[in-house]
């Protein structure tokens, strides 16, 4: 699980579990630092783009943005920042 935030840096947890059917759902958290970058690319090799994305501030709360999922990736979109913020992304397959 690799990222690409312009010239900043991203460190990610992963981990999985099985749901009571016996599919296994398979996830990982990774902070993004924005800094003044508007799009990050967040590499995710789940091999799909049937994945669930939440993005959370530093406070804890969710925020919305544009997001295009491709099968190995994907692409967020911040718009304008006005600081050097990091945010907790949250991609479940």
């Amino acid at each position: 699980m690799t990222g690409k935030a312009g010239s900043g840096s991203m460190t990610g947890k992963s981990s999985s579990a099985v749901s009571q059917a016996g599919s296994s759902v398979v996830g990982f958290t990774i902070t993004v630092p924005i800094g003044n970058d508007q799009q990050v690319d967040v590499t995710h090799n789940l091999n799909t783009k049937d994945i669930i994305v939440q993005v959370f501030d530093s406070s804890d709360n969710e925020i919305e943005l544009e997001i295009i999922r491709f099968l190995n990736k994907i692409k967020l979109f911040f718009g304008n920042t006005d600081s050097e913020q990091s945010y907790r992304v949250v991609v479940v397959a």
